[in-house]
């Protein structure tokens, strides 16, 4: 199996979205915008963890903080 190229998504990915899509279909409204909003919640939350780790990795984190 090859990877995915750069902003592509795998075999695997694909398929979890699609699960993802036909659940959402049985949602009512109401909470449909909860799970969104908790989702979007959860990126933002992985966002900061990928540039702790870039800022500790390259050496940016020297303790100066804005």
């Amino acid at each position: 199996m090859t990877e995915p190229k750069f902003g592509e998504l795998t075999l695997e990915q694909k398929f979890k979205l699609e699960s993802a899509r036909l659940k959402s279909l049985t949602l009512p409204t109401d909470i449909l915008k909860d799970v969104i909003v908790q989702e979007y919640i959860k990126m933002l939350q992985l966002e900061n963890v990928y540039k702790q780790i870039i800022k500790e990795k390259w050496g940016l984190d020297n303790g100066i903080t804005k």
